[in-house]
């Protein structure tokens, strides 16, 4: 029977999820998502609990799931699908939401609810158990050598918590997302959450001669380092991204972090999109493909299209460029008949 609570720690002991659950169910990020208008809570089963958050818009109510539901019980009794759709279900008739946003990137689910809309979806992992010398190995040739360059060139790696690397990638992301016409992030949005996240997050930059190149923050606990973000200047200096990441790498295996997630990959990507170079960017590390799904639950279509509408609005009012909203699914369900 599904239940629900506020506090984790009523039914799975703090130590077991610092050593078992991944970083999403950490203090810190949980932390990070009180948002006024916004409720967590943990819906769990005695075989697995995920963590929700239900936000209040006005009109609109709707939920996110915020990690692939973690197993709470050696060997579980019931079906992932079956939780799921028991989680559905108690959003919808208990929690009263209208619909369930599309899961995060930087989940791994293995399955989807009954009736949702749904896309195969992946991330690359690198497992961190792996020697130096097998990692390395595993690079792509390519990538090994524009590491090297950059090393010979002078490319210098800063890491860390500090004002300065906040406010040094914040830079790099406005530059980032002028080229893409979105809208990036206040530059005291990085400052709070290294604030919130504490020991859990952390911001790479990559210098040559003092000039930021390439940025990433990650996210990261003893289970998996997530690659979160990323931002480049127009024209960064060549392997300053690949250098940054292999640093990156080789310091989350030093701190005894079990795998390194690079976050996101569409199955099937078109060839001559923009995807298509992000993606051959992350898979040329070395890490194996792991395979699951993204998905999202519309209970009430209507105000959901109603909610999109505001979207697409406001993205306008900022950026005076009309550019209709449409998420990850809406991009790539067209290749999935079935859907």
């Amino acid at each position: 029977m599904l239940k629900h609570t506020v506090d984790i720690s009523q039914f799975v002991p703090k130590l077991f999820v610092e050593e078992n659950l991944n970083v999403f169910f950490s203090e810190g990020f949980l932390k990070s998502l009180f948002r006024e208008g916004r409720q967590l809570l943990f819906l769990y089963s005695d075989s697995y609990v995920v963590p929700v958050t239900i936000t209040n818009r006005g009109i609109f109510r709707y939920a996110n799931l915020i990690t692939e539901p973690a197993i709470i019980k050696d060997s579980p009794e019931e079906p992932l699908k079956v939780f799921l759709d028991e989680v559905c279900l108690c959003l919808k008739d208990q929690m009263r939401v209208q619909w369930i946003n599309q899961t995060s990137a930087a989940s791994l689910f293995m399955d989807y609810p009954t009736g949702a809309k749904y896309i195969p979806f992946g991330s690359h992992v690198i497992d961190l158990a792996l020697d130096e010398e097998s990692l390395w190995r595993n690079v792509h040739s390519k990538h090994r050598n524009v590491i090297k360059k950059a090393e010979k060139d002078g490319v210098v790696i800063e890491c860390g918590r500090t004002a300065k690397l906040a406010e040094d990638y914040h830079r790099l992301d406005i530059d980032t997302w002028d080229r893409r016409d979105g809208m990036a992030e206040p530059s005291a949005h990085w400052k709070e959450l290294l604030e919130e996240m504490g020991d859990n997050a952390i911001i790479y930059v990559a210098y040559l001669d003092g000039e930021p190149q390439s940025g990433a923050v990650f996210f990261f606990n003893r289970q998996m380092c997530y690659y979160m973000y990323g931002a480049n200047k127009t024209n960064p200096h060549i392997g300053s991204g690949n250098l940054l990441q292999w640093r990156s790498i080789m310091d989350m295996k030093a701190a005894g972090v079990k795998k390194y997630s690079f976050v996101g990959c569409r199955i099937n990507e078109d060839e001559n999109s923009k995807y298509h170079g992000i993606q051959r960017f992350k898979e040329r590390f070395g890490g194996a493909l792991v395979q699951g799904y993204m998905f999202k639950m519309d209970f009430k279509p209507f105000l959901r299209s109603l909610f999109v509408i505001g979207l697409t609005g406001y993205s306008f009012l900022k950026t005076h460029k009309f550019i209709p909203f449409r998420d990850v699914i809406d991009q790539e369900i067209h290749k999935w008949p079935q859907q």
